[in-house]
């Protein structure tokens, strides 16, 4: 019996049952065309519209079905709005890695207008730390004869340069130790400067920076950024040199090995965009320190894990030779 309200109100046949009750009082149910059926439920149907009086689709629902619907349109709009806000404002290292990632585009889009108009850049991947006390003997003296050997090749491929007085550009990662790899860049810098060319020397530091490092001099500019960023910056010249060191400078080499592998397939690893068009890298070791590396790579050519192709342009030079990697590798 509690559910024939309901019913009647939501079964179309009873709307009809509904209307014409409505409209008749209880002297003409004898007219009605349902009688038999009038006789038993009309006092029902009457009691039911008396209670809850029929609203169409067009009918406003009761009050508390409107409160509800403004609780309901209310909090959504504020899940919304919050979500909007929190959209549009970044998080303190979200905005540190776009400021880093305008710097870093906007470095390479200078080296290469420099490279447009006749320059070169050059990057240097060494280490941050000196030769330690267990060293050989021909060991100890690696950095500084590691300069020599630097400068020679530069001279012999970039010559030209002394006389159109393009600027030849050196990137760094910064200063490093007194002794260290870094500091023997700098040194390479200096002599190329007396040997008349136009050198233009920077550092791609990160944010913090190593206190015992040694300070850039006065004619040494500083790029700031952070650790990927910075890691990019320094990768960026056309042709990289790259001096025995620890976790850091491997850890840049095979980064550069692996984005000059996976380009190509038209990988971008950097998710930046830029064009890492690397000519040439020269791993430079006048103690060949370099020459565990060899053998390690000469086992992964052997087994297939990678191609030769994949070692063009990659050059060994110490002071006995200066030659691919592949061909050195095929000749031990």
């Amino acid at each position: 019996m509690k559910i024939l309200p309901h019913i009647c109100r939501n079964s179309a046949h009873f709307k009809v049952l509904r209307q014409h009750f409505a409209n008749k009082s209880k002297s003409n149910l004898a007219l009605s065309p349902y009688p038999v059926f009038e006789k038993k439920t009309a006092p029902l149907i009457r009691a039911a519209l008396k209670k809850s009086p029929p609203h169409g689709p067009t009918s406003p629902p009761p009050a508390s079905n409107y409160r509800y619907l403004q609780w309901l349109l209310g909090f959504g709009t504020g899940v919304i709005t919050a979500g909007a806000i929190s959209y549009q404002t970044d998080a303190p290292e979200v905005v540190d890695f776009k400021k880093d990632l305008a710097a870093l585009k906007s470095f390479h889009s200078e080296l290469r207008h420099i490279e447009a108009n006749g320059g070169v850049v050059l990057s240097f991947i060494s280490a941050s730390r000196p030769i330690g006390p267990n060293a050989k003997a021909n060991e100890s003296q690696e950095f500084l004869l590691d300069v020599e050997l630097i400068v020679k090749d530069i001279d012999k491929k970039n010559h030209h340069l002394i006389k159109t007085q393009h600027p030849l550009v050196i990137i760094n990662g910064g200063a490093g130790r007194p002794g260290s790899g870094m500091d023997a860049i700098n040194l390479v810098a200096q002599q190329l400067r007396k040997m008349g060319y136009n050198i233009r020397q920077i550092y791609c530091d990160i944010n913090n920076g190593f206190p015992d490092e040694k300070k850039p001099t006065a004619d040494i500019e500083v790029i700031k950024m952070g650790f990927n960023q910075r890691q990019l910056a320094v990768i960026s010249g056309k042709q990289v040199y790259v001096l025995p060191g620890g976790f850091g400078t491997n850890y840049e080499l095979f980064q550069l090995l692996t984005l000059r592998q996976l380009k190509r397939f038209d990988i971008d690893i950097t998710s930046t965009g830029l064009d890492f068009n690397i000519e040439s890298i020269t791993l430079v070791s006048d103690a060949n320190l370099f020459n565990s590396l060899k053998q390690h790579i000469g086992t992964q050519l052997r087994i297939g894990a990678i191609s030769e192709s994949e070692l063009m342009q990659i050059n060994l030079l110490n002071k006995h030779s200066n030659s691919t990697l592949i061909h050195q590798i095929k000749q031990s």
